[in-house]
């Protein structure tokens, strides 16, 4: 170390003193920044979770007071219209109904797609990692990347680094086929909205609401498209949001 000082000394013109306040400075500025960092993750982790309590109990107060909440959409129009607020309304239940099942439907194909190919590279714990991403995947987009995060610690901790790569190349195949194929086309349509609007749904989501808005956005613009459907001003944007209908 003494050498090493008086060469940085010799070469640079930096005493002593200069060289050890210059070690303490980057010392204390990594210090604070990993701390800055782990509180930043800390409280994003707490706002995740928060935010999921309340998703949940939203849910829940929705689905027992659906009846009085059908009560005040009828109130909102004439009586003569009551038949077409009806109609709506059954019609936004089975396409929220569709849009769950094309979540199930994903989430099967993610499951087979990612445990088939970890099995033939011989991954260990491959079912574990292909279960894994499917769940964090109904968070649009980032979810796959978390799972293959936690599927290449794993690894890295029971593997070897090539086989960490190879699932890093196996989960970003899958993303992008999730996102570019299944997501628009099961997904979307199962609310029978076109893969264009589907994406810029998700992508709008999670600049207003973030993660939440990112899964709830597709069911909401489904919803827009219903209504639109039956609003003779708005029909274009039904159009514009529906799927392309082919000339026979």
């Amino acid at each position: 170390m003494a050498s090493i000082q008086d060469w940085i000394s010799d070469k640079y013109h930096i005493d002593d003193k200069a060289q050890v306040n210059y070690i303490n400075k980057s010392a204390n500025g990594i210090v604070n920044g990993a701390v800055n960092s782990l509180a930043t993750t800390f409280m994003g982790i707490v706002q995740f979770f928060i935010l999921t309590i309340f998703f949940f109990v939203f849910t829940f107060f929705i689905l027992y007071h659906r009846r009085l909440l059908v009560q005040f959409l009828l109130a909102l129009f004439s009586r003569n219209d009551n038949k077409r607020v009806h109609a709506v309304i059954f019609e936004v239940r089975a396409v929220i109904n569709s849009y769950v099942i094309g979540l199930l439907t994903e989430m099967g194909i993610l499951i087979v797609l990612i445990f088939t190919t970890l099995f033939i590279l011989g991954i260990k714990y491959a079912l574990l990692m292909a279960v894994l991403a499917a769940i964090l995947n109904i968070i649009p987009y980032l979810g796959i990347y978390t799972g293959m995060l936690i599927s290449m610690i794993i690894t890295l901790a029971n593997g070897s680094g090539t086989e960490v790569i190879e699932i890093g190349i196996v989960f970003l195949v899958a993303h992008f086929i999730d996102s570019n194929i299944i997501l628009p086309r099961i997904v979307g349509g199962r609310v029978k909205i076109n893969p264009l609007i589907t994406l810029i749904a998700v992508l709008i989501g999670h600049l207003i609401w973030g993660i939440p808005g990112m899964f709830l956005f597709i069911p909401l613009t489904a919803i827009i498209r219903i209504i639109s459907e039956e609003v003779e001003e708005l029909k274009p944007w039904a159009i514009l949001i529906g799927e392309e209908k082919k000339n026979k």
